[in-house]
């Protein structure tokens, strides 16, 4: 699944960006329910975080077996095999934007023409015996085949409702605080104050109680994420 970038603002052409390769070189795609059956989930593990989570992974959950399970070809790339009827809900992450031109998530939104699937179809019928397994063979045989990759591979693209965006963002193009407020509550707009005003100094307080090495692994995590974490405490301090 990738995202199908254009910006309408300059007239750029269009481009892709693929799901997020995270710092542990796991793809973040992930399958949450096949047919209305929640899949089982994870767990975060490690030392108890007292600085906002850093020190923790997450374990993803054994695989389970069975129908529908044994539809899906590839956990870690979300790669699934569904018959007419069939439905399959999934979380992605992508890493949009550069934190300078792009910044806030409504200017993501209307940037970002479609989520584009890979669909490769074929003839094998879910009445067949072992007919998950005859399509993972088949799909990696489509896949090895140019002529076979033409006239078995399509993109199915899901563009953004324009309209539900203008109406939902309505309130942040007048005030950003006040949309907070109106979407997640007094709560939320609590978190918006705490984030804007004392996020930097607490981060910057919290960084310099780490050891060296641990400074550096959250540096090196978060710039990952696309963010620069040291420039961000200078430009908070200007």
């Amino acid at each position: 699944m990738k995202l199908l970038i254009r910006v309408l603002a300059t007239r750029c052409d269009g481009y892709t960006i693929p799901p997020w390769t995270d710092y542990n070189k796991l793809l973040r795609v992930a399958i949450l329910e096949i047919n209305g059956i929640n899949a089982p989930r994870g767990r975060f593990v490690g030392p108890s975080a007292s600085m906002m989570c850093l020190n923790m992974e997450y374990e993803r959950p054994l695989a389970p077996t069975g129908t529908p399970w044994d539809r899906i070809l590839d956990w870690t790339t979300g790669a699934v095999c569904l018959v007419p009827g069939d439905h399959v809900v999934y979380a992605v992450q992508y890493r949009v934007g550069d934190g300078k031109k792009w910044q806030y998530y409504p200017d993501l939104m209307y940037n970002t023409y479609a989520v584009s699937v890979p669909i490769c179809t074929t003839s094998i019928k879910s009445n067949t015996p072992l007919w998950t397994d005859l399509v993972r063979v088949k799909t990696k045989e489509v896949l090895r085949n140019a002529k076979e990759l033409e006239r078995n591979v399509f993109l199915l693209n899901a563009s953004w409702d324009k309209k539900y965006l203008d109406v939902f963002f309505k309130k942040w193009w007048e005030d950003p605080d006040e949309f907070v407020k109106e979407r997640y509550g007094a709560r939320g707009a609590k978190l918006r104050e705490a984030v804007t005003q004392f996020g930097p100094n607490l981060l910057r307080n919290m960084l310099s109680a780490m050891p060296e090495e641990t400074r550096a692994e959250v540096v090196r995590r978060t710039g990952t994420m696309g963010f620069d974490i040291e420039q961000m405490l200078k430009d908070s301090e200007a």
